[in-house]
């Protein structure tokens, strides 16, 4: 009964880009479609607000008996292309919050997580979604992530997702 109502809201246009980005993220959080799960790691998200601004914050467990040889850019927080992210507002029709897409080449230097360890960093949103200080003024607003990891040697682990709910600042 929502979801009609809320497509009704919608024009025809928004509703089908709306769908579109709704089954990519779909077929995104789906875990280990089409990937064989070699790494045994954990990574969970948090919404983060700190002065300089809104962050997500992430945590990768290495949960095996190895060390995992990564290269640094494939962290979740090291490249913006690394995770998967889209926002949207929680207004009466979900407007999705503007991406940039900026040039950024990655470095190929490698880092090693020790087995039984956890490396946490964290991801300025303002500096992917321009726009959402605006929105958060506003609404709440719902970051939907994707990740996988890849080691240095080639294996990957299942792919991990979720949603960070960042809630509205009037202020």
């Amino acid at each position: 009964m929502f979801f009609r109502e809320f497509l009704e809201n919608l024009e025809k246009n928004q509703a089908m880009n709306f769908m579109k980005k709704f089954l990519l993220l779909l077929f995104a959080l789906v875990p280990g479609l089409c990937i064989a799960n070699d790494l045994n790691v954990q990574v969970d998200a948090s919404f983060v607000k700190l002065r300089q601004g809104t962050y997500i914050s992430f945590n990768l467990k290495n949960n095996s008996d190895r060390d995992i040889k990564v290269y640094r850019h494939t962290l979740p927080w090291e490249h913006i292309y690394s995770t998967f992210m889209v926002a949207y507002a929680t207004d009466n029709v979900h407007t999705e919050i503007g991406k940039v897409f900026p040039i950024s080449d990655p470095e190929f230097d490698s880092t090693v997580i020790k087995s039984g360890t956890i490396v946490s960093g964290k991801i300025d949103l303002s500096r992917i979604f321009p726009s959402l200080n605006k929105a958060l003024k506003k609404d709440d607003v719902m970051i939907f992530w994707s990740y996988v990891l890849k080691s240095f040697d080639g294996e990957v682990s299942k792919r991990f997702g979720g949603m960070v709910a960042i809630p509205k600042n009037p202020g």
